[in-house]
Formats: C-alpha cells, sequence, structure tokens
C-alpha cells in the first residue's frame, strides 16, 4: 500500500494531538506557529514519509485503543472484533511507516536521536537541499488568459488589463477562492483586488458570490504548478537536524541559493511569460520585507503581468491585505 499524501494526513489526523506535539518536541521539529491539530496533520503529511511516528515505540501502548482501530482503518489492517487492538499495533505501525520493520525502527530511532555532537558535524550537499526543497514545494495556480490542456477547465480569475498599463485605479484582479490551491486558504466567494494609487490598495472577500467578468476584464484559467522554497524560507521551515546541517554546509547553501535565483524565483521566470498572476506559493524577499518575516502571513496571490508594482495579497488572521512591491 502506497502511502500517498492524502494518506498520512489521514494517519496524523487520526493521531492525538497530545502525541504528535511530543513527538515534535523529541524531534526538535519547528512547524508554523498557530495550527489546529488538522492543519499540522497535513503540515506533516507534506513532509514525507509518516516520520512523526518513528517516536512511538510499536510494541507500546502510548496510543488509546479507538486510535489503533481509526488507523487500521486507513491502512486496510484486520483486526480481531473480539480481541484487544494493542494486539495489532505492531502490525498497524509496519504499515504507516512504509513497512519498517521493528529492528529497522530500532536502528532509525538510534540514528535520529543521536547526540547533538554527532548531528552538529553532519553537512548536506546542494542535491540533497534541493531534494528537502522538494519535498517542501506547494502547490500553485499561475493564471493565464489561455486555457491549454493543463489548466483547469473552470476560470479562476479575472484580470483587468486596462488598468496597470494606463496607471489608473480600479478593480485589478478577482480570484474565485473556491478554486484555491490552498485548501486552508480557500472560501466560498470571491475575493476583489483593487489598486488604488493615493490610499493602500484593498482586497475584500465577497462571501458566496459568484465570478462574473465586466467590460475590459479578462477571464484567466489556472495552470497547475510547483513553488520551492528561497534558501531562507527553507532553514525557517525545515527540521532541526536539517537546519543545523545547512549551518554546517555554507557552500551549498550558496550553490543552492544561485540556482533558486535563476532556475526557482517566480518573479524573475514569469516576468516575461504569459503569466498574469501567481496563486499560492511560498514568500519571495523584497528589499522592504525578506521571505522570514513574511512567514506569518499566508500568501494569497501574487501579480506578475505589467510589470511594476507588483500586488501580492496575503490572508492576515481573518482580513487580507495588499503589499505593492517595486524592485
Amino acid at each position: 500500500m502506497k502511502l500517498t499524501r492524502k494518506i498520512r494526513k489521514q494517519i496524523y489526523e487520526a493521531l492525538p494531538a497530545a502525541f504528535i506535539k511530543k513527538a515534535e518536541f523529541v524531534d526538535g521539529a519547528v512547524t508554523p506557529e498557530g495550527k489546529s491539530h488538522e492543519d499540522r496533520a497535513e503540515w506533516w503529511a507534506k513532509q514525507g514519509d509518516a516520520y512523526l511516528l518513528f517516536a512511538l515505540d510499536p510494541e507500546g501502548k502510548e496510543l488509546p485503543r479507538k486510535c489503533i482501530r481509526k488507523l487500521a482503518e486507513i491502512l486496510k489492517v484486520k483486526l480481531d472484533p473480539d480481541g484487544d487492538p494493542y494486539d495489532h499495533q505492531a502490525d498497524v505501525w509496519f504499515k504507516a511507516t512504509g513497512n519498517v520493520t521493528p529492528e529497522d525502527h530500532q536502528a532509525v530511532v538510534a540514528l535520529m536521536y543521536s547526540d547533538e555532537e554527532a548531528s552538529s558535524s553532519e553537512i548536506i550537499s546542494d542535491e540533497q537541499l534541493w531534494e528537502l526543497a522538494d519535498q517542501k514545494a506547494c502547490e500553485v495556480l499561475h493564471l493565464k488568459t489561455r486555457r491549454s490542456k493543463s489548466c483547469l477547465s473552470t476560470p479562476v480569475a479575472t484580470w483587468n488589463s486596462r488598468l496597470s498599463s494606463r496607471q489608473k485605479e480600479g478593480v485589478w484582479l478577482k480570484i474565485d477562492m473556491r478554486l484555491h490551491p490552498n485548501s486552508r486558504l480557500s472560501a466560498d466567494g470571491v475575493l476583489v483586488v483593487t489598486f488604488l494609487h493615493e490610499e493602500k490598495s484593498t482586497a475584500k472577500f465577497h462571501r458566496n458570490q459568484v465570478l462574473k467578468t465586466e467590460s475590459g476584464e479578462k477571464l484567466l484559467y489556472g495552470q497547475p504548478d510547483w513553488d520551492y522554497p528561497e534558501l531562507e524560507v527553507l532553514k525557517q521551515i525545515a527540521r532541526k537536524k536539517d537546519r543545523e546541517a545547512m549551518d554546517e554546509s555554507p557552500d551549498a547553501c550558496d550553490v543552492y541559493e544561485s540556482q533558486w535565483w535563476a532556475e526557482a524565483k517566480p518573479d524573475v521566470i514569469l516576468a516575461g511569460a504569459t503569466v498574469y498572476a501567481q496563486l499560492g506559493g511560498f514568500p519571495i524577499s523584497w528589499s522592504e520585507e525578506s521571505s522570514g518575516e513574511q512567514l506569518r502571513k499566508h500568501l494569497i496571490a501574487r501579480t506578475y503581468r505589467d510589470s511594476e508594482p507588483w500586488l501580492e495579497v496575503f490572508k492576515v488572521g481573518r482580513g487580507y491585505t495588499v503589499t505593492e512591491r517595486i524592485s
């Protein structure tokens, strides 16, 4: 049975919140603050294998019986209806960790929780940094006027092309938030982004509204793609042992950073392309605000078409803010 991201999320959602927090503490993991149990489950599911389960003793009784039953249901492990679920915990653990045997588990735990002196001597290569970045990569939508076979069939947004080129004020972008690639940010309604000169540009959410085009607006279709974090973001979202390895590997970090600028920095890659805007993704550094300073905000959209000023729309708390960017 392949442990897809969806299944890994179900596994973590089935685990008690207290167990996840305990395992994170043992591992020294740093997850985004203020996350609900469901959000933390989704965050960990994106990290790859069911990593936190290595903190669980496959022969112990750390989980409630109802949790064992739920995991068995997810992983299609047959339990004796009249027996004790703990009798099958090792079988459940075996499947949840990708068929790692209890013997291999002991070796992995010994490696994971080795002392700091041993871990601090580890280094990481630029290839390994890209592998790590690939694990952290998030899904985005690149918005285009021409719908290709790879685009979503339903329009995702509208674009007022007459605004930025003539430096006028008004509605620049309207986004159907039901189709946002980040499920935690999607909502039942339309987000209207208005560009203003004398005042701060705004983004207002209209609940239950459907996407409609007005005179002068173009329909935009979403092409799924992946966004990769720049080095500063990667350091902050990586596990403790990976952050320590990056600190010990400045040359590899320099290579990753230069390659990211050339191959993955979205405003460089997309500025001359047919992409009007991007939904979702990681923050990028600007002269007035580093990417690390933006991690407490959630990027909704970033415009590219018609050059500067680029607009970035963020979800902050229950509201939305717009930041104008000049390179």
